[in-house]
């Protein structure tokens, strides 16, 4: 009875640690492309400041893509999108491969963003 009685906890203590490990992990990688999306769109700020003849885009986003600030998303947790772009701004959408069902997104203008999540 002893032995059934620990067989159990231990079970139940392997199932708890497995779930909050699971939770923990998803949360790191939902902070991490958070960290992303916003260092991107500072970059994109900047390139949107930068002189036309400094490869910048001269007070414009018009035909910035994430290219243009030397975005690589090889190696990502998921991927990242660019929509609405405007001469004044556009759309950031991140997302992690392990949730379909989360995303991050935030409307980039040329001296703030709005988080839209």
């Amino acid at each position: 009875m002893l032995m059934t009685m620990a067989a159990l906890i231990v079970g139940v203590a392997l199932l708890t640690g497995t779930d909050q490990l699971e939770q923990n992990s998803n949360s790191a990688m939902q902070n991490e492309m958070r960290h992303v999306i916003v260092d991107l769109a500072g970059r994109a700020q900047a390139w949107y400041h930068s002189p036309v003849e400094s490869g910048g885009g001269g007070r414009s986003f018009d035909g910035f893509t994430l290219a243009k600030i030397n975005f690589d998303s090889a190696g990502m947790l998921g991927a990242v999108s660019l929509t609405n772009t405007s001469a004044n701004g556009f759309r950031l959408i991140g997302t992690i491969h392990e949730d379909a069902n989360w995303s991050f997104v935030i409307d980039v203008y040329p001296d703030s963003y709005t988080v839209v999540e």
